[in-house]
C-alpha cells in the first residue's frame, strides 16, 4: 500500500478560511481615535443588507473550514462555493458602504482623513485569507 503524503497546499485552503473567520472578529478599520467596527459586530448590530452580507462572509468561511476536514462527494466544488459565498458576501458588504449618497461619501472621506482611518488588522487578515484559500483550492492534490 502506498502511504499518502501530507498535502500542504490543501491545508492552505483551511488556513485561509480560518484567517477569514478570525478577521471577522478583529477591527476592519483602525483610526487614531480607536478601532472601528468588526464584521461580527455588523452581524449583531448592522442593518438588513449589511447584516446579511457580513453573515454570508462569515458563514462561507466557516463552512469552508468544515469542508476542508470532511471528505464528501463533490467536496472540491463545495469548497469553491463556500469561498465564493464568503468573497461575494464580503465584497457586497464593502459596496453597500460605498453605495451611499454623495453627501455621506463626502462626510465619510473627511472623517477618514481627520481620524487617520487605515485598513484594520481584520480587513488585512480577511484579504490574505481569501488569497490563501484561493491558492490552496487551485493547487491542492484533491480532485
Amino acid at each position: 500500500m502506498a502511504k499518502k503524503g501530507f498535502d500542504v497546499k490543501g491545508c492552505l485552503y483551511a488556513v485561509g478560511m480560518a484567517l477569514v473567520v478570525v478577521g471577522c472578529f478583529l477591527p476592519l478599520v483602525s483610526t487614531k481615535i480607536g478601532n472601528g467596527p468588526t464584521a461580527f459586530g455588523m452581524i449583531t448590530d448592522g442593518s438588513g443588507v449589511t447584516r446579511i452580507s457580513a453573515l454570508l462572509a462569515f458563514i462561507g468561511a466557516a463552512a469552508g473550514i468544515a469542508l476542508a476536514f470532511i471528505k464528501i462527494r463533490n467536496g472540491k466544488m463545495l469548497k469553491l462555493v463556500a469561498l465564493v459565498v464568503s468573497v461575494l458576501g464580503g465584497l457586497y458588504m464593502a459596496f453597500s458602504f460605498l453605495n451611499q449618497s454623495q453627501a455621506v461619501k463626502g462626510i465619510a472621506k473627511f472623517a477618514a482623513k481627520a481620524t487617520g482611518a487605515t485598513p484594520g488588522f481584520g480587513l488585512i487578515l480577511i484579504f490574505v485569507g481569501w488569497i490563501l484559500a484561493l491558492l490552496g483550492f487551485f493547487f491542492s492534490k484533491e480532485r
